[in-house]
């Protein structure tokens, strides 16, 4: 099967493969990768991409992810927005185990949280994060939501799940990624 894109030359590499039209469009995919793997170099993450490609995932430590100043700050906020909120009327107790559980247990959480303060704008603007998003998902990609979860004691765990199968069907994975959670 010819994988060459119409009018691109024989001896030009297939970055894009059969979804580019042109040889244009291919010199264009080649240069979005080079200034998202250019951004992955700078910020000292290419054994954080090489974690995403063997494991599926990776953990970025706090001295990456930003001073531990602002990883304190964002915890904090965060757990005070999840106590806040009013939408799940779940009371997470210590003296109280697997009683009156949500879905996973004594769990709360909020959604929305950029609205909740500037601490989560720069959660969201985080370099190493969008780095690593970017190199999975490309310069397009969007938010889909902001949320912060609280687990309270229990048996109760959160199961293994694809938040790109919105529809609770089992599914065989597109070998390009739909969804990143970070």
């Amino acid at each position: 099967m010819n994988m060459m894109p119409k009018g691109a030359a024989a001896s030009e590499p297939q970055f894009a493969g059969v979804h580019s039209p042109d040889a244009a469009t291919e010199r264009a995919a080649w240069g979005i990768r080079d200034r998202v793997m250019a951004e992955i170099e700078r910020l000292g993450l290419r054994s954080h991409v090489g974690d995403m490609e063997i494991d599926g995932y990776t953990i970025l430590p706090p001295e990456i992810a930003g001073p531990a100043s602002f990883v304190e700050e964002l915890r904090e906020k965060a757990l005070e927005v999840v106590d806040e909120c009013p939408a799940f009327d779940v009371e997470i107790r210590p003296d109280r185990i697997n009683t009156a559980s949500g879905m996973f247990g004594q769990t709360r959480d909020a959604h929305y949280l950029l609205r909740h303060g500037p601490v989560f704008e720069r959660a969201l603007m985080c370099e190493p994060a969008l780095a690593i998003v970017t190199y999975l998902l490309g310069e397009s990609c969007r938010l889909q939501s902001m949320m912060a979860a609280k687990k309270g004691p229990g048996a109760e765990y959160m199961p293994l799940h694809a938040d790109n199968n919105h529809i609770a069907m089992p599914v065989a994975f597109h070998h390009l990624p739909e969804h990143a959670n970070f």
